[in-house]
Parts: C-alpha cells; structure tokens; sequence
C-alpha cells in the first residue's frame, strides 16, 4: 500500500439479529443486560465483551491444577547433585557436603515443623529473588553502560542509524528507510536495512575504537593481571640489580612479599642468627623466586621452612630458610650478593641455580627490563617490556646476549669462574655448601622423560661446569629423572624454565632428602642417627 494513501476503516458490524432470548425458570433471560452507558452497535470495547453461560465450564477446564509429587522427590534431586558434586573432588565436595546438609535439615524439618519450613521456603525465596537482582546488576550493568554507549558513540560517529532513530521523514526503517539496491543487499545479511546519515567518519570511528580498547585493556590488565603495581627493582653496584626491599604485592595471581633484604620472605631478617635456630641460606634465580603466580608458602624454599619445621621441629628446634634470588640473576649476581652481604651466618647453604644460568652477564642493559618506579598506568608495564623485547630482538637477534660464539664462550667462562668463586667465598663464612641444578624444559632438556638430548646447549654448558667445579671440591647434583612419570608438563612446569606448584612440591620435598644424605651439621642438630643419610641417599633420585 503507497504511502500517500488513506487506509479505509470498516465499521465493525452490530450484533446479527437471532432467536429470542431463552428464558430461565423464574422467568428472566439468560442474556446478560446491556448496561445503559454500553457503547453503540459496532464499536469494539471492554464492556462489549461479556460472559456466555459457557465461561464457568471454560475457566474450570482451563485451571492450572498442581501436579502432585510425592515428598521423596525433591530430596532424592537435591541429594543426587550434592553426591555429583562430591564425586568431583577438591573445592567441590566441600560444596557437596554443605548441600546434602541442607538437603537433610530441610527435608526433617518438613516432616516434623511443616510451618517453619514454610517459613525457610520463603526466606530462600525473597533470598533467591535478591541474588538474582544484584546477579543481573552485576552481568548487565557492564553491558547496559559500557559495551551500550560505546556501540551508539561508534554508530553515530561514523553516521549509521541501524534502527532508523533518526528517520523521521519515513513511517519505518524496514520498508522505506533506504535505497532499493542497498535494501535488498543490506536485509540479506542483516535484521533490518541502515539508513545513511552522511558521510562516514572513519577516523572518528578508528579514535573511539582505540579509546574503548585502552581503557577496556587497562582494566583487564589493572584488576585480573595487576600489572599496574608490578615487582620493582634498583641498580646495586655488587650484584647487578635486585629487588627493592620493604614489598608486599597482593595480585589475583598470588602473594609476593619482600623483606629487608630483598629476599622473598615473609619477614625481615638481621644477618646475626637468632639463638637455638638451624639457618639455610637459599641462592638462585627466577627458579626460586617462584614467579608471581605463587605465594611465598608455594616456593619450594617455603615449602622446605615449613615441611623442616613440622618434621624436625620437636625438641624447640627451629629452622629458617632465607632464599635470595631475583629474576634473570647467574653465579656473577649471586656472587656479589653475597660478597657484599655475606651468608647470614647461616649453617648450610644451597645454590640451587640451573647450571644454564652461567651465560648471564653481571651488567647488561637488555637485562634490566624490570620496572623500577610504580606506573600509573597497568599499560606502562606492557610498554616497558615491549621496548625490551624489542631492544633485545634488534640488539641480539633473538638468540644470545652476544653477537658471536667467542663472546659468548667468554661469558660461560666467566660464569663457571663465578660459581667457583662463589662456593669458595661462601665457604669461609659456612660450615657447609651445596650446589643443586633443577631439571627444566628449556635448553634442550627432556625433564619429563628424564633425559637430556644429546648436542643441546644445555649438556655443552653442564659439561664445562662440573669438571671445574669438582677441582675445586664441589659437586653439582643434577637429578635429571626426579620429574620422570610424576605428573603431566602442565601439572609440573608453568613454563619452560619455571614450576608450578606440584613442581615445587616434589622439588621441596627432594632438597629435603639431599639435606638429610650431605648435611652432617642439620642431622647433628636435628637429633639424627647416621642412617638417616643412607636412608635419604638412597630414597633421593
């Protein structure tokens, strides 16, 4: 029908003539009568519309009638997905047990108190009805202020109007609100044809684009990953760069706490032993550091505090395990670490840095690609690696620190010198020193089937290492099938180079076992006989 034309109404009709009316016994008519301010024959109206004889009968068959169910029912449901819940494990039988309690209360108070479990019913109802409310707040509030008005900001910067707001001239904005060709070409692929306004202003669509993505990624990077308060550090003339002190990071990935000493620990600590206590001095890389995807209790050096402490502890004895390490650190950084602070007047130390690490220059600026003052901006963390990785690509190729081989060998050179070094130094403060390598992925190590491929970078460096380490009277353990058949690479490693936390359990608990077979100074202070070093020697891969 063209616009242009009147549409024609058709009166509706007055009632058909018919029979007479039928009347009851008492001798009024069935018919209902006609109310004196009833509208006229033909018009269409609420009071038009009344009740036949029929409507009772009608109504009746039409009620909703409530099944009934027997009162086993709800239950047998309730106890059937607690028992689901339970068979799943972990979190989720807590939650199981809590709801086949409730099943079980619910179900004998019914039986013996039926007005108060009505009384409950309604309680978790308006409960549920509320929940409900603030769960629709909570998913559509984004959708409703957010995601809503920027789709419209973007829609009328760059002139749409896919709903036809704006089309005043024209009654629809299926029908009419567009060209022939591009209606049709538009509804083939769409709910409804879009009405150009002007232009496009696709550089105004592009800045609103850009300006949604950057305030919706430093919220994600700001509240899920915490970018925006990272792990800072400082130069240090000895060592390289470590940590700033005085840290206590709490981010949706875990716990990072950082004492006096830049040490990952829960407290501050002075370098003068506290009486009555077995100290361990812990020296590494990012490998003890543990990531921040951990808390400081999920490290194995945390793990070894707490487990030495539960198991050797009676008697009042107590231990301690400081663990000193900073990301990307190797045997130079740790050297100087320890040639400014000493070791803590511990009575064991362990260096428990991958014997990988002896490529890792003491100064070098793509080295440093830690942030060292707070941003504002989560963004200004992912810049600042970017540049870095950007830097080394160009700089290095993305392979080495070095631009050839005879650089390089320089560096293992000065690295198998530092750990060498670095057992001597600590030897003349501490009774007793270990050197411990942890079996990774990366360097061509097959850590999960305990093995190391021959010609991998990783055998050539480990090979250069233990003969100048045993000269000097220092044994590197390497326990290449500890992680063999002990859980998948996901359970085990959270990357090439770092545990997860099963990873760091059975790492823990195998440091223990190595303490118990080299350690004659913790058995003596723990009360062991010697046959606890045959029995941890022998248990120990």
């Amino acid at each position: 029908m063209p616009l242009n034309e009147t549409p024609i109404r058709i009166p509706l009709a007055g009632p058909e003539p018919g029979p007479p009316p039928e009347e009851r016994a008492d001798g009024s008519s069935l018919t209902q009568t006609k109310p004196a301010d009833s509208p006229a024959p033909g018009q269409l109206s609420p009071e038009s519309l009344v009740d036949g004889p029929w409507f009772g009968r009608v109504k009746e068959a039409y009620a909703v009638r409530r099944p009934s169910r027997p009162p086993w029912l709800f239950p047998l449901i309730g106890l059937l997905i607690a028992g689901s819940l339970i068979a799943l494990g972990g979190h989720w039988r807590v939650a199981g047990f809590i709801g086949a309690s409730l099943v079980a209360v619910m179900t004998l108070l019914e039986a013996v108190r039926p007005k108060a479990a009505a009384v409950v019913h309604r309680g978790l109802a308006v409960f549920g009805q509320w929940l409900g409310k603030f769960t629709g707040w909570v998913i559509l509030a984004p959708a409703y202020m957010i995601v809503g008005p920027a789709a419209r900001l973007l829609t009328r910067v760059i002139g749409g109007d896919p709903l036809a707001l704006r089309a005043k001239e024209n009654p629809s904005f299926w029908t009419w609100a567009d060209g022939e060709k591009r209606r049709v070409r538009q509804s083939t692929r769409m709910f409804c044809a879009e009405r150009l306004t002007g232009g496009r202003n696709w550089l105004s669509a592009l800045l609103v684009l850009l300006l949604t993505g950057f305030v919706l990624g430093e919220l994600v990077l700001r509240f899920y990953f915490g970018y925006h308060n990272p792990l800072l550090y400082q130069n240090d003339a000895y060592c390289g760069y470590r940590l700033q002190p005085h840290q206590d990071l709490v981010t949706p990935r875990g716990r990072v706490q950082i004492n006096n000493y830049s040490m990952r620990y829960h407290r501050d600590v002075t370098p003068e032993k506290p009486l009555g206590v077995f100290r361990i001095l812990m020296i590494g890389d990012s490998t003890l550091f543990g990531g921040e995807y951990l808390t400081n209790g999920q490290t194995y050096a945390g793990l070894v505090e707490e487990r030495l402490n539960q198991r050797y502890g009676s008697g009042g004895r107590k231990y301690e395990v400081l663990p000193i390490s900073t990301n990307a650190w190797g045997p130079l950084h740790q050297l100087g670490w320890v040639e400014r602070h000493g070791t803590f007047n511990a009575d064991l130390t362990m260096v428990t840095t991958p014997a990988g690490d002896i490529d890792r220059p003491k100064y070098l600026v793509d080295s440093t690609r830690y942030m060292v003052t707070k941003p504002v901006l989560a963004w200004q963390t992912i810049g600042t690696w970017g540049c870095w990785y950007g830097h080394r690509r160009m700089g290095t190729g993305n392979s080495h620190n070095f631009g050839s081989y005879d650089e390089a060998e320089m560096q293992w050179r000065a690295g198998i010198k530092g750990f060498v070094d670095l057992g001597k130094l600590i030897r003349k403060t501490c009774p007793e020193v270990m050197f411990e390598s942890l079996p990774q992925m990366a360097c061509g190590q097959v850590a999960l089937e305990g093995r190391v491929e021959e010609g991998s970078q990783f055998k050539a460096l480990f090979d250069m290492l233990q003969p100048e380490m045993r000269t000097a009277g220092f044994e590197v353990a390497y326990p290449i099938e500890l992680f063999k058949g002990r859980g998948t690479q996901k359970e085990l490693f959270h990357d090439g180079s770092h545990l997860e936390v099963k990873g760091h359990d059975i790492y823990a608990d195998y440091l223990i076992s190595r303490v118990l077979a080299v350690s004659a100074g913790f058995r003596k202070y723990a009360g062991l006989p010697d046959s606890a070093r045959a029995l941890a020697a022998s248990s120990a891969p």
